[in-house]
């Protein structure tokens, strides 16, 4: 089972050795695996991560424009018509 961790890690195996991270951490020979020195040391060194919530960055909001003042609407005064012949 420990040529096994050491494949869920990244290791390869190449012409019947296992490598990973350019170091050889064991080698199958006549159908056995046989763990290095090395592959001891990764073995045992078991690193624990913790999961973090990643809150995603929600964009700025734009200022509101300010409204316009309502106004009254006016009225139309009463205006004569300028008749155009009376010039």
């Amino acid at each position: 089972m420990q040529d096994k961790e050491l494949i869920a890690r990244g290791a390869e195996c190449v012409c019947g050795d296992l490598i990973l991270n350019r170091k050889t951490v064991g080698h199958y020979r006549n159908g056995q695996f046989i763990i290095t020195p090395e592959g001891a040391d990764i073995l045992q060194n078991v690193v624990d991560v913790e999961a973090v919530e990643v809150k995603t960055p929600t964009a700025p909001k734009a200022p509101k424009a300010p409204k316009a003042p309502k106004v009254a609407p006016v009225e139309a005064a009463d205006v004569d018509a300028v008749d155009a012949t009376d010039v």
